[in-house]
């Protein structure tokens, strides 16, 4: 139980960071939290901005925490419902080690499990977040038309509001 407990702490803590790696086209590599961007540029958190057209790859953090954490919840569900088995099935062979088993077992496979969900969690969040922040945002060109609400204090007038851009 000790070891798992220490297993689990050592991979949470080691889990993930929150840093970009960006791979350019001259072979050079910016690691760098996005923070966000625009059509043309990657801007950064140290303050520095990279020109979409000088990146080759952006490697975004999280994904191997998310997917090491999915399979470490599963191997928690699996090994504490071992353990749940031990403890309420027909195990006469185990005779006195049957508790001491089937207890540990059902507690490390608890504290694997919680600790793959919140892996998975805390890596689906980050890749998303880096993700969105690199994603270009798109261009609005055309009609925009919007309802319009205007009170006076006394009255509330209703409209609509129109806008093209190009």
């Amino acid at each position: 139980m000790r070891s798992t407990a220490v297993m689990i702490l050592i991979l949470t803590a080691c889990g993930c960071g929150t840093t970009a790696t960006i791979c350019k086209k001259n072979g050079s590599v910016v690691e760098a939290t996005i923070v966000r961007s625009d059509q043309s540029n990657i801007y950064l958190a140290n303050g520095r901005t990279v020109a979409r057209a000088e990146i080759s790859e952006i490697d975004h953090p999280g994904d191997v925490l998310a997917v090491a954490g999915v399979i470490m919840s599963a191997v928690g569900l699996g090994v504490g419902m071992v353990g749940v088995i031990i403890l309420n099935g027909p195990c006469e062979e185990l005779c006195g080690l049957r508790d001491l088993v089937g207890g540990s077992m059902s507690g490390s496979g608890a504290l694997l499990l919680a600790a793959g969900v919140y892996s998975a969690i805390w890596g689906w969040i980050t890749f998303r977040d880096s993700s969105s922040a690199a994603e270009a945002p798109e261009e609005i060109s055309g009609p925009m038309i919007a309802p319009i609400v205007m009170a006076d204090g006394e009255n509330t007038y209703y409209g609509i509001g129109m806008s093209w851009s190009w």
